[in-house]
């Protein structure tokens, strides 16, 4: 564990704008770290707020950068 700020996949799914099955994804694709709070499979996943943060940047410059290259 950590002292670094951390949020539940609900909390970084309502943050998202996006479902608890999205962040998931994320999550377990790497893309937003965080960890389990258990070894067990369905164990709460705990996601580190900075790097929910930096999804959230990257993903809004990829929808810019599609926006920009159809020509909007």
């Amino acid at each position: 564990m950590s002292d670094r700020p951390v949020m539940s996949a609900e909390e970084a799914a309502t943050f998202l704008g996006m479902s608890k099955k999205t962040v998931l994804r994320a999550f377990h694709g790497c893309e937003i770290k965080g960890y389990r709070l258990s070894l067990a499979p369905k164990s709460p996943v705990v996601l580190y707020t900075e790097s929910v943060a930096l999804f959230d940047r990257r993903r809004k410059e990829r929808q810019g950068a599609a926006i920009e290259s159809n020509g909007v």
